[in-house]
């Protein structure tokens, strides 16, 4: 799965569906991320989009020095198994694997920010 690392000052575009999720892996991990399900999403840099998806997950992702490669891992597969698309009864029971739908990972090292 590609990882984009944008530099500029970026601009997101999106547009949600339902449900925002704010999600932390594993206990001893620090890694945070933010989780939303989208029709649309694109990040757009000096007025050029770099990046753009169909419907998926946008993810806000924060990972600090301590976070290990075995973190990512286990963030990475837990994400594509959120079962948070609805099936055909409009119950969320479908993952972002099932419905074969896009991810957007940016970078967003503002969520570790300390708002003291």
């Amino acid at each position: 799965m590609p990882f984009f690392i944008f530099t500029g000052r970026p601009r997101m575009n999106v547009c949600f569906s339902k449900t925002i999720l704010y999600f932390c892996s594993k206990l001893d991990c620090i890694m945070r991320t933010v989780i939303q399900r989208v029709t649309t999403a694109s990040v757009t840099i000096d007025q050029q989009v770099k990046s753009s998806i169909g419907p998926g997950l946008l993810v806000l992702l924060g990972i600090e020095e301590a976070d290990s490669r075995e973190d990512i891992d286990f963030l990475v597969k837990k994400i594509v198994q959120l079962r948070i698309f609805d099936d055909a009864n409009g119950v969320m029971n479908r993952s972002l694997s099932d419905i074969q739908g896009e991810l957007l990972c940016v970078s967003q090292f503002t969520l570790h920010a300390s708002t003291k």
